[in-house]
């Protein structure tokens, strides 16, 4: 590995751990910035990009005052992690090939708080039909 790349490794591994840092003192405001004051790097770090669109989730559950999803999840890790479960039951259902139909996209919105700014958010982005997901959604709940 060469030592740009490995500088550049090191830089993400610190970036990692500052949101990680951000994330345990609860200062989920300072993460978008710290984010932003980092985009050339950030940019081409999946988590990062990832981290930053939540984070404007964020800013919307808050300003309508709800729980944020910030306040659900305890590390950058966790919080792709969350993202890419709910995009990929989402897109199952975009696809139609669910196996079980919206039970396990219902158990997953139950069991992780998932709120209607969340969900709404993460159809915009991630499914191609968006009237039908959404109504398939809607005769669930």
């Amino acid at each position: 590995m060469d030592r740009e790349r490995a500088e550049a490794i090191t830089e993400l591994a610190a970036l990692h751990a500052a949101v990680d840092r951000l994330l345990a003192e609860r200062r989920y405001d300072d993460i978008a910035p710290l984010l932003k004051g980092q985009e050339e790097l950030a940019e081409n770090d999946n988590a990062a990009v990832i981290t930053y669109y939540m984070c404007l989730i964020h800013a919307k559950e808050k300003e309508s005052g709800e729980e944020t999803i910030l306040t659900k999840i305890g590390t950058m890790d966790e919080l792709v992690e969350r993202f890419t479960r709910l995009k990929f039951l989402l897109r199952r259902l975009d696809y139609g090939v669910s196996d079980d139909g919206t039970a396990s996209l219902k158990r997953f919105l139950e069991r992780q708080r998932v709120s209607l700014c969340e969900l709404a958010t993460m159809l915009e982005y991630c499914v191609l039909d968006k009237d039908k997901v959404w109504e398939e959604i809607r005769r669930a709940l």
